[in-house]
C-alpha cells in the first residue's frame, strides 16, 4: 500500500503542478507572446483550447485515479470519510471542467472570433477559470491532508 500511497502523492503533486505551470506560464506566453509572434487573441484561444482539451483528459484520469486511492485507503474513519468527499468533488470538478467548460469554449471556437466576443463566453471562460482555481485548491488541501498526523483510538 506504501507504493500505491507514493504514486498517489506523485500523480496528485504533478496534476497540481501542471495546472500551476498551464495557467502562470502556459497561458501568458501565449496570450502575450513577443512582437515576432504575430497571434490575435483569436489564433491564441485556439491554441489554449487543444492544450487544455488534451489536459483535460490526464486532469480526469488522474482524479478518478486519486478518488479510487482515497477509497481504498486506510485512514481514520473520519479522515477517511473527509478525503473521500474532498477526492469526489474533485473528480466532479475534473469532470465539470473537462466536459462542460472545455466543449463549451471549443464549440464557441469552432463558430468564430464573433462567437468569442459574446457576453456569454467571457462568462463561461471566467466560470472554467474559478473552476480550475477551486480544483487546485481542492487537490492542494486532500495533498496535505495525507500528511496530517492520524490520531489512534485505543
Amino acid at each position: 500500500m506504501r507504493a500505491f500511497r507514493a504514486i498517489h502523492l506523485l500523480l496528485l503533486g504533478g496534476i497540481i503542478g501542471i495546472e500551476l505551470f498551464l495557467g502562470i506560464v502556459v497561458a501568458k506566453a501565449i496570450f502575450y507572446p513577443s512582437e515576432a509572434v504575430s497571434l490575435d487573441i483569436f489564433q491564441s484561444g485556439l491554441i489554449m483550447g487543444v492544450i487544455f482539451y488534451k489536459f483535460g483528459w490526464v486532469l480526469v484520469a488522474i482524479t478518478l485515479l486519486n478518488a479510487i486511492y482515497e477509497v481504498l485507503a486506510k485512514s481514520t474513519p473520519k479522515m477517511k470519510y473527509s478525503k473521500i468527499i474532498l477526492s469526489c468533488i474533485i473528480f466532479i470538478l475534473a469532470l465539470v471542467f473537462h466536459f462542460y467548460f472545455t466543449a463549451y469554449i471549443l464549440d464557441a471556437q469552432a463558430m468564430g472570433a464573433e462567437a468569442i466576443a459574446s457576453q456569454k463566453f467571457t462568462m463561461m471562460h471566467k466560470a472554467s477559470e474559478w473552476t480550475m482555481k477551486l480544483l487546485c485548491i481542492a487537490q492542494l488541501v486532500l495533498f496535505f491532508l495525507n500528511f496530517a498526523p492520524q490520531k489512534c483510538n485505543k
